[in-house]
């Protein structure tokens, strides 16, 4: 009876063994796949930031320009040789530049963020995978343990007993 008792223990920790390294297999591949999404994430979250990043040179360049078609026109008019209305379409040209180049630069804050927390996304995917890998792991290497103890137990009951049978034919 104790030695079924054993070969049963054996045979639910092999099995638990088993499973739990087809855990760690399907875990890994599991995170592996959810991290490789979470970094085509993160790349096109760092394409974004590029691409608004390098339209930044050509509004600052628009501002600068209404900037100073403005202020050489403004001066023009102080002097009596530019009308009013005409500074006025400048200094608008100029507003709508600036508001452009601040539109354009809060695009650029809004990409940083978005990549920003799209690394975050990747590496808490990464990690909260590794943590059910290294569980099933864990649990791997204890049902492993559980069995060398239950063959240890078994061979030892098996040399008990052909002991005693030994002593009974004798």
């Amino acid at each position: 009876a104790q030695l079924q008792d054993l070969t049963a223990k054996l045979s639910t920790a092999d099995v638990k063994a088993e499973v739990y390294g087809q855990n760690v297999k399907d875990y890994t591949d599991a995170r592996d796949y959810g991290v490789a999404a979470a970094e085509e994430l993160v790349d096109a979250a760092k394409a974004k930031l590029s691409s608004k990043t390098n339209l930044v040179p050509g509004y600052e360049a628009k501002e600068l320009q209404a900037r100073l078609n403005y202020e050489r026109q403004k001066a023009l008019l102080e002097k009596g040789i530019k009308s009013p209305k005409e500074v006025e379409k400048l200094k608008k040209d100029w507003d709508v530049a600036q508001a452009e180049l601040e539109s354009v630069l809060q695009d650029v804050e809004a990409a940083k963020k978005e990549l920003s927390a799209k690394q975050n996304e990747r590496e808490q995917k990464r990690s909260e995978a590794q943590t059910k890998i290294d569980y099933a792991r864990a649990m791997q290497q204890d049902a492993l343990g559980q069995a060398a103890t239950s063959r240890k137990e078994m061979r030892d009951l098996e040399i008990y007993l052909a002991e005693l049978q030994r002593l009974v034919i004798t």
